[in-house]
């Protein structure tokens, strides 16, 4: 895995002694220090790639486990109201069905270590289809890395002191974050404001 690449900071380490007030600020600083690694890991060529793959796809197909199911399904809602259709599958079941969808299908994976056994088979499935991959990861010279077709490498820490696997998570969102602006560049945003219209006078939460 790759993790960020600094000293330890004491400073920052999350310990039973915290009081409250601590804790307030040293999360905040751990995922500020985490948006600037994960910043400076990014290679702004990749979204330049990533484009023409969301503009060729009509539908994007998210891969992922655990809990980095919550952030597809953030994704997922940000591309909708992008105008492209997503789809989140919690069972590993249904991904795989999924897989062997038609063709214009963009997976989209989102995994830490980039080895998982079972996404690493969905993206040897979508590899012999040639469907594009998209993957956002801590590891960027893993099976997946080697086979995706544009990757998104983001910061990772070992020790739950730090916050452990959370720390990628913010990265990860922060990654889908970007491309969703991006995405929402290339609509007319009176439509939006009319999807959002929609929504609150239809649906009451």
């Amino acid at each position: 895995m790759q993790h960020i690449n600094r000293p330890s900071n004491n400073e920052l380490l999350v310990s039973t002694h915290d009081s409250i007030h601590s804790l307030i600020e040293k999360v905040t600083a751990i995922e500020i220090d985490t948006l600037k690694h994960t910043r400076a890991l990014l290679d702004p060529e990749a979204f330049l790639r990533a484009l023409p793959l969301f503009s060729k796809s009509e539908h994007i197909d998210f891969y992922a486990m655990d809990n980095n199911l919550d952030i597809a399904r953030i994704a997922a809602s940000g591309f909708i109201m992008a105008n492209k259709c997503s789809s989140v599958h919690s069972s590993m079941t249904m991904q795989y069905l999924q897989a062997t969808g038609g063709k214009k299908h963009l997976g989209f994976f989102i995994s830490r270590t980039g080895n998982n056994r079972m996404l690493v088979d969905i993206a040897r499935l979508l590899k012999m289809k040639k469907s594009p991959i998209i993957l956002i990861t801590a590891n960027n010279n893993s099976e997946l890395a080697a086979m995706a077709d544009v990757t998104f490498t983001v910061a990772s820490v070992e020790n739950m002191e730090e916050l452990g696997p959370r720390v990628f998570l913010l990265g990860a969102k922060y990654v889908t974050d970007i491309l969703f602006a991006m995405l929402m560049t290339r609509l007319d945003y009176n439509e939006t404001r009319q999807k959002e219209q929609w929504l609150s006078k239809n649906f009451r939460y």
